[in-house]
């Protein structure tokens, strides 16, 4: 059975609210593109150098339990083609430092990748983010 979502207007919101066709929340019309919010479109658009960086995360989780070099470099790479690739997307930068954070958090979680003591902590993003402008 197929739901079909119909606009509504609520007074409140100020227009036409509309569902995003991927998570289904409500956003007002002028904040959808191809009927999809920011967010998903952000996921979809980063979704090749997610799995990238995943799979590097599980290479590199690989090298340090067998003791051997990891090249630091190649994941600051990655960081920063992810960070671009939110930038083209996203208004503002503080909302593209929210959805960095969510992808990474989204990368981490989905692929079972876990590190403790912060390779991919806030401020290094934040840091990133200063250097690719």
């Amino acid at each position: 059975m197929t739901t079909i979502l119909l606009p509504t207007m609520t007074p409140a919101r100020g227009g036409l609210v509309l569902a995003c066709k991927d998570c289904l929340k409500e956003f007002r019309s002028s904040e959808l593109v191809e009927q999809r919010c920011i967010g998903c479109r952000v996921h979809r658009h980063c979704a090749e150098v997610c799995a990238e960086l995943a799979a590097y995360l599980k290479k590199q989780l690989r090298y340090r339990r067998a003791n051997a070099r990891v090249n630091p470099e190649q994941l600051d790479r990655l960081k920063r083609r992810l960070i671009k690739r939110v930038q083209e997307l996203t208004p503002g930068p503080q909302l593209g430092m929210q959805l960095v954070e969510k992808e990474f958090q989204s990368v981490l979680s989905s692929h079972g990748v876990i590190f403790s003591g912060g390779v991919l902590d806030v401020v290094d993003a934040r840091q990133l983010i200063a250097n690719v402008r």
